[in-house]
C-alpha cells in the first residue's frame, strides 16, 4: 500500500487508524524463529485472519502458524491508535512462563513504533500496559492486562471491548467453564478470539469447537 505525504505526527496517525496494517508493516518488529529481531511480515494464515476476522472468532491451529503473534499485532494497534481500548489476554498456566513470553512480544511491538507514533506509556509492569493520549483534564488511556486462566474473576470485573484467549485447549474444566461465565458478561459488540491446538478429544475446546462447527454457538470457526 502507497502511503501518502505526512504533514505531522496528528496527520500520520489519523491515516493510520484507517489502515492499521499498515502500522502494523511499517513499524513492529517480532522475534522469528532463529531469535532474530525482523520486521512484521504477515504469512500466509496472518494474511486470512485479518482479512476474515468476523469480531467472535474460534480458532484451531497447528502448531508455530503465529496465530497469537497477528491477535496480538492487531490489539496492541488498536490500543496504540485508539483511546479508551481495553484488552484483555487469557493465557494458560503456569502464568510465570507464559506472561512474561507474551509480554516480551507486546512490549516489542509498542517500543519498535517512534514516540512520534504512539501515545505515552505511563503503566509498564509485569501484566499491564497502559498508555495514555493527550494531556491534562483531556487525557485518555488505553491498557492492555494479561491475566491467567485460573484468575478469571479480573475479567468479570473489568470493561474489556478485546479478549485474546491463548491456548484454550490446555485449560482445565473448571477453567474453561469459568472462562465461558466471564464471556458472557462482556460488554456488548465485543471482540474475542480464541485459539487452540488440537490436543484432547472431550476437552471443553474441543466442544466448543464442535458446537461452533454444528452452528449452534455464536463464534466463527476457523481452521489453521
Amino acid at each position: 500500500m502507497e502511503r501518502p505525504e505526512f504533514k505531522g505526527s496528528g496527520d500520520a496517525a489519523a491515516w493510520y487508524r484507517e489502515n492499521r496494517r499498515a502500522y502494523v508493516e511499517d513499524f513492529f518488529t517480532i522475534e522469528d524463529r532463529e531469535g532474530k529481531v525482523v520486521p512484521f511480515r504477515f504469512a500466509p494464515v496472518q494474511e486470512r485472519y485479518w482479512g476474515e476476522r468476523s469480531g467472535r472468532d474460534i480458532y484451531l491451529k497447528a502448531r508455530q502458524v503465529r496465530v497469537s503473534s497477528v491477535i496480538q499485532a492487531d490489539y496492541v494497534s488498536l490500543m496504540l491508535l485508539q483511546p479508551g481500548v481495553r484488552v484483555v489476554a487469557v493465557v494458560q498456566k503456569p502464568e510465570s512462563q507464559t506472561v512474561p513470553h507474551h509480554m516480551r512480544r507486546v512490549r516489542r511491538f509498542v517500543y519498535s513504533v517512534p514516540e512520534a507514533l504512539r501515545p505515552e506509556v505511563m503503566v509498564d509492569n509485569a501484566s499491564t500496559i497502559e498508555v495514555r493520549f493527550g494531556g491534562g483534564d483531556q487525557a485518555m488511556t488505553s491498557r492492555l492486562d494479561f491475566v491467567s486462566s485460573g484468575s478469571l474473576d479480573a475479567i468479570r470485573g473489568g470493561t474489556y471491548q478485546f479478549v485474546h484467549v491463548t491456548e484454550f485447549a490446555s485449560y482445565e474444566r473448571e477453567e474453561a467453564e469459568s472462562l465461558f461465565s466471564a464471556l458472557l458478561g462482556l460488554p456488548r459488540g465485543a471482540r474475542v478470539a480464541v485459539e487452540g491446538s488440537p490436543k484432547v478429544a472431550g476437552s471443553a475446546f474441543h466442544g466448543m469447537w464442535k458446537r461452533e462447527k454444528a452452528g449452534v454457538g455464536g463464534y466463527q470457526p476457523v481452521c489453521y
